[in-house]
């Protein structure tokens, strides 16, 4: 009896953990599918990049003199000090809570609701980000909502009352962070095969003119052979000359430049013969 027990609990158990090995299979690929956005997106780093080149070009940067135990040291800020209309809100994002004193990574003026709300969904997905909190800054942390993603009115005027922009962070999951340093990577290697790629065509214009200039030195080599065939002629003249030839053959050269060749021919009469 418990042998048969034990072999029922034996086949049972083979197409659970078949049911659980496919449950899980498909539990990986919509997790993937979910954060495939992350990866396909640019993540805020690289949005924080592109504004700071923008910056760049435009010299847009607010310099501090900030004093520091060795000395004063000038720091500079992008400009951030953007009036913003009315109905409208400036936002920045901070790269975590301990981060809330440095320089924002992306920041945009954002158009509040009509009941002087704001939703953070929007500010989500204009970043690409997986979360988007509220940051208190008088106690640096994440400030409570009753609903999630959206700043009532009162909240809007206390997050900016001792500030003249409200602060947001992301808490980014394990998952989304390894999506994004996929992509980062991507990014690397795309880059590297993108600039051997650009390089290409100047190697095969070198290698070109590389081929160029063999096929013109393999059009100077019949004169080379010329040279050595008038060479070898002259060395015949000089075994005519140390009496070791014959002077016909020397007389034949007439490409030749010896002495041999100024050399009156010798008449040769040849008799004839009888039919």
């Amino acid at each position: 009896m418990a042998l048969a027990q034990r072999a029922a609990r034996t086949l049972l158990s083979y197409p659970l953990r078949l049911c659980y090995i496919v449950l899980h299979f498909l539990r990986e690929i919509w997790l993937f599918c979910c954060d495939l956005p992350f990866f396909l997106c640019g993540a805020p780093d690289e949005i924080a990049a592109r504004t700071r080149k923008s910056a760049e070009e435009r010299d847009d940067w607010v310099y501090l003199t900030v004093e520091t135990d060795s000395g004063q040291i000038e720091e500079r800020y992008m400009n951030g000090n953007v009036t913003p209309p009315a109905g409208h809100v400036l936002v920045k994002l901070y790269r975590g809570l301990d981060r809330l004193w440095q320089d924002s990574a992306v920041m945009a003026v954002v158009s509040l609701e009509s009941d002087g709300g704001l939703d953070l969904g929007q500010l989500r997905l204009q970043w690409n980000l997986e979360n988007c909190y509220a940051v208190d800054s008088t106690r640096a942390q994440i400030f409570e909502t009753s609903v999630p993603e959206r700043l009532s009115p009162v909240a809007v005027s206390t997050l900016t009352d001792n500030q003249f922009w409200l602060r947001v962070v992301e808490l980014p999951s394990r998952r989304v962070q390894n999506m994004r340093a996929y992509r980062l990577q991507l990014i690397a290697a795309c880059t590297g095969l993108a600039q051997v790629l650009s390089m290409l065509p100047i190697l095969l214009y070198r290698h070109f003119n590389q081929a160029l200039s063999l096929l013109y030195d393999f059009r100077e080599l019949p004169a080379d052979f010329r040279e050595i065939l008038r060479e070898a002629r002259c060395r015949v003249c000089r075994s005519v000359q140390a009496g070791r030839g014959d002077a016909k053959e020397c007389h034949e050269h007439t490409s030749c430049k010896c002495i041999h060749n100024n050399r009156p021919q010798e008449t040769v009469i040849m008799p004839k013969l009888k039919m």
